[in-house]
């Protein structure tokens, strides 16, 4: 099930554990009585997203449904590229919603793409990674992020121009969306015999634009991370 303050969307199966993939869907309001059925047949694995304003349901395997729960209507929305290439490692790794009611999807092929709740697609470009893990935006739903396998995180614009890229697999945003931290790994090394004894992980702090722009412009240093070079980077992407 899926659950917000207001109401709640639960999957209701026929058969037992894998016999059957046939689901609709029920939504319920708190106090256990039927507001909607979807009757559309629906994956049991499939996830289930409230819209921040109750509007919307979004359902979704390797497609995505949009329920429109007001009018009784639905948009469906097909985000991969790689299923028209036979590609039987095709997936979605990931869908979120931001807080403007957005969707971001991730996929194995690398692509990010930004949607609207009627299916409009937005925005669409190519991430750093063919082992892309996820995409989301950041808390403002100014910028997005994406990390990959091998603990590469990128920061971007919302069009897909590659405004930095940090270590990490990962992302905790404070609520202003100005500081996020992000976890490290590292290998450890014993430095005479150059063997290695094991991986070690550490928790960095780094700031985004905004928050960068905002501490620089009121001192000369930058916290944590004293590189000119970035410091310049995103002051002309925000400029």
């Amino acid at each position: 099930p899926n659950e917000n303050k207001n109401q709640i969307a639960v999957k209701v199966c026929n058969g037992v554990g894998h016999a059957s993939d046939s689901c609709f869907i029920r939504v319920f309001d708190q106090e256990g009585k039927i507001k909607n059925t979807i009757n559309k047949n629906v994956s049991r694995h499939s996830q289930l997203i409230f819209s921040h304003d109750d509007k919307y349901l979004i359902v979704y395997t390797n497609t995505i449904s949009i329920f429109d729960l007001i009018n009784n209507s639905m948009v469906e929305i097909k985000p991969l590229n790689c299923e028209t290439q036979n590609n039987s490692e095709c997936w979605l790794m990931s869908v979120h919603l931001s807080t403007k009611s957005n969707l971001i999807t991730a996929s194995t092929d690398g692509m990010i793409k930004i949607w609207d709740l009627q299916g409009r697609q937005l925005s669409s470009f190519q991430s750093n990674s063919l082992s892309l893990q996820d995409a989301n935006f950041t808390p403002d739903g100014s910028m997005v992020y994406s990390y990959d396998i091998d603990s590469t995180l990128d920061l971007w614009t919302l069009k897909g121009n590659n405004i930095y890229t940090f270590n990490g697999h990962g992302a905790i945003f404070t609520k202003d969306g100005n500081e996020f931290y992000t976890i490290r790994n590292f290998k450890t090394y014993n430095k005479n015999t150059n063997s290695e004894l094991g991986w070690g992980t550490s928790l960095v702090k780094y700031f985004t634009p905004q928050g960068a722009y905002n501490y620089f412009k009121s001192t000369s240093t930058f916290a944590y991370k004293k590189d000119n070079s970035l410091r310049a980077k995103w002051k002309r992407i925000l400029e």
